[in-house]
């Protein structure tokens, strides 16, 4: 996929989490006997609206991203931000802060080190359409929680249970199911990422005023018309 914005670490400074599962069902109506049914009018999608906080040169590096996207035409990658179920300082601070040295312990010249992903692998696999997974979750990490965000290769979904499956294996059971295949022993991201569009060309746009802090709100949509 090409033309995809990714949003600088330092410009996520997220007010509201909102992120949830649009369903896309509807109720054709009630039969003459009184019976209702509902429809789908397409594959489950997340949508949710960023709301972040900007101040002095963060508002216009964040003007220079939006123009980036040209409005709905962009593909956005999206963190989606969740502390109330994982936060990465949960695991350590230092690494969350500074992020990840080389295996000798030390950082790249500027003192920074590679990017933090924390993780949890696939223990054997999951098709495509599966709604429950094997996990194991890294020595040290925190065990998963119903509500948690979590994503493969960029498609998002929830935890909606989870069962201790002795050690540090854990059997969970999801929303949406997989819209693609985890191989066996793949990647689960546990800082969820997905990729989506913006519902119209002037969500995130803002302003600001003497004292340079701007609030903006950008409304994003799934991208399901992957390659």
């Amino acid at each position: 996929m090409t033309g995809v914005i990714t949003i600088p670490p330092r410009l996520m400074k997220v007010m509201r989490f909102d992120w949830r599962i649009d369903w896309r069902s509807f109720q054709p109506g009630e039969t003459t006997a009184g019976l209702t049914s509902v429809a789908h009018q397409g594959f489950p999608r997340w949508v949710g609206t960023l709301a972040l906080f900007h101040h002095n040169q963060e508002v216009r590096e964040w003007r220079a991203v939006q123009a980036a996207a040209r409005g709905m035409v962009g593909v956005w990658e999206v963190e989606m931000i969740d502390p109330l179920t994982f936060c990465p300082a949960q695991i350590s601070a230092s690494l969350a802060a500074n992020g990840v040295p080389f295996a000798t312990g030390v950082p790249f010249a500027g003192g920074a080190g590679f990017s933090f992903e924390p993780f949890v692998t696939c223990i054997g696999g999951a098709a495509a359409g599966a709604s429950s997974l094997h996990m194991r979750v890294v020595s040290g990490y925190p065990a998963p929680l119903a509500g948690q965000l979590m994503s493969h290769d960029y498609w998002p979904f929830m935890v909606t249970s989870v069962t201790p499956f002795g050690g540090d294996d854990y059997s969970v059971t999801i929303e949406p199911p997989l819209r693609r295949a985890i191989p066996p022993g793949g990647r689960i991201a546990l800082r969820a990422r997905g990729r989506f569009r913006l519902v119209g060309d002037r969500e995130g746009a803002g302003q600001y005023g003497p004292a340079r802090i701007q609030r903006v709100q950008a409304q994003f949509v799934e991208v399901l018309d992957r390659a």
